[in-house]
């Protein structure tokens, strides 16, 4: 939830104001270090974890992700894709 405060006038510091659902997430928060090429934090991955119902793989299980990969390692044109900061095995 977030406070916004309307200002009618330019003079005015806010008249009024209201509470909405702020879900903008970690974007307007002036504290937060944002780093795209990183991925987003992975928040839910111990609770995920303790489910029990998923297991780590060791690497890419499909023919397409292992392609995709070995073509983004050797394919300089695909560097702007990469997210060199993500290094998470995946789940099955």
């Amino acid at each position: 939830m977030r406070t916004l405060w309307v200002n009618f006038s330019q003079k005015s510091r806010g008249d009024c104001c209201f509470i909405c659902l702020d879900c903008s997430g970690i974007y307007t928060d002036p504290a937060a270090r944002i780093d795209i090429r990183s991925g987003l934090p992975a928040l839910r991955e111990a609770w995920i974890a303790e489910r029990g119902d998923t297991e780590t793989l060791e690497g890419l299980t499909s023919a397409y992700g292992r392609e995709r990969a070995s073509r983004a390692a050797s394919d300089p044109e695909l560097e702007g894709q990469r997210f060199p900061g993500l290094i998470r095995k995946p789940r099955r």
